[in-house]
């Protein structure tokens, strides 16, 4: 749900990225994070693990600007592609005000696009959002593979809704601009539509959504990696770059710093001589700010103390919010925490592990013979180290 702020005349819009794993959500992120230098985007947060570059999320604060009086600020989320990691993608989810499907056009890719397009659907309604309201749009990546899926086969897969379409090789930067700001003029028509938020707008002034720019064109920066934060420039312009003066070399017995204040040639204190004003000017008689001069007007008195009220309020509204946002932030540290337990399997891993073939491990997992836990959505499974230790020690006991 976006965060209005009628005091400061702030709009905070949430966006997320969502689709498989490695289907490009992280480099629509990491290019725009290149056009900082055209925007005020903020420092791009990755977290990455060997089987997907994002485990947990990114965050990308991008302010776009001003409409209406209203200041625009925009974050940027990304899910963890692989099903696993669900109770994660959930989380991010909350509160979105709306949402990039990023497909993979990879010939192999048609079942997990199909099935983060219903993952998608079902996290939504879980969270309260309506999948067929809230403003989406769909984002065809890798077109410069060899062989990609048709545009009208994936469209046909994964538009149910119809809407705005964008074919794009995000690693390159082609199509990811126009995609989010699609996204994001569609949201603020549908925050307008929600909250009239430009209801001081005549007939005749020119739409502010349809023109809209987020004004993130021209050469790239170089994209940050990630876990890394951006690089911070460590040279000056040359605007303000300053030719160092070199001091004169002291003389001899002279400190390099020359005398300090306050003090003898030999060290000892002496006494400072009085601040006095630059020859010419007068010396300013300090006294103390006046006191705002009390209305005996008591509408305006009035006025003052409901003016007052509402700070005093709004004051203890800003703090509420802030106390959500810790409590969410904690929320998503935990899960955070738990999704990188020591210890986690795959299939695969398990079976190197163990020493035996999948397809054994994968038996003994279907007969109940093996500690491990179904995952629902892909049918695989999912193997904790340490219960596997104590069921090989059980095994080795039993047949000693």
């Amino acid at each position: 749900m976006a965060l209005i702020r009628y005091a400061t005349r702030e709009i905070t819009a949430k966006l997320v990225y969502y689709g498989p794993g490695l289907s490009g959500k992280t480099s629509n992120l990491q290019y725009i994070h290149s056009r900082r230098a055209f925007g005020k985007v903020g420092e791009l947060l990755s977290l990455a693990t060997g089987g997907d570059r994002t485990l947990f999320f990114d965050l990308l604060p991008v302010s776009g600007g001003t409409i209406a009086g209203f200041t625009l600020r925009f974050q940027l989320f990304t899910v963890p592609g692989q099903i696993f990691y669900n109770k994660t993608r959930k989380m991010v989810l909350r509160d979105a005000d709306g949402v990039v499907l990023v497909a993979d056009s990879s010939p192999d890719a048609r079942d997990r696009n199909r099935e983060s397009l219903e993952n998608l659907k079902q996290n939504l309604h879980e969270n309260g959002l309506d999948y067929e309201t809230i403003p989406l749009v769909l984002q065809l990546n890798k077109r410069d593979l060899a062989e990609p899926q048709p545009v009208a086969e994936m469209e046909a897969a994964l538009n149910d809704r119809r809407a705005p379409v964008f074919e794009a090789v995000a690693t390159q930067g082609v199509g990811v601009i126009d995609t989010l700001q699609t996204l994001m003029r569609s949201v603020l028509a549908d925050l307008d539509r929600k909250y009239n938020i430009y209801r001081g707008k005549s007939g005749d002034e020119p739409d502010p959504i349809a023109s809209f720019d987020l004004g993130l064109g021209g050469p790239a920066e170089p994209a940050a990696p990630p876990l890394e934060s951006p690089p911070r420039s460590a040279s000056l312009s040359a605007r303000s770059r300053v030719t160092p003066v070199v001091p004169p070399a002291p003389a001899a017995g002279e400190s390099p710093r020359g005398p300090v204040p306050g003090t003898t040639s030999q060290g000892a204190s002496a006494p400072l001589p009085p601040s006095r004003p630059p020859e010419g000017i007068p010396e300013r008689r300090r006294s103390a700010p006046p006191a705002p001069p009390a209305s005996s007007d008591p509408a305006i008195a009035d006025l003052l103390a409901q003016t007052v009220a509402r700070l005093e309020a709004l004051t203890h509204e800003l703090r509420q919010a802030n106390d959500a946002h810790s409590a969410e932030k904690h929320e998503l540290l935990t899960a955070l925490d738990g999704l990188r337990a020591p210890g986690l399997m795959s299939l695969e891993e398990a079976a190197r592990y163990l020493h035996v073939s999948a397809a054994t491990l994968t038996s003994l997992a279907d007969q109940g013979s093996v500690p491990c836990t179904r995952l629902d959505a892909s049918g695989g499974w999912l193997f904790t180290k340490s219960l596997l230790d104590e069921w090989v020690a059980a095994r080795s006991r039993g047949k000693g």
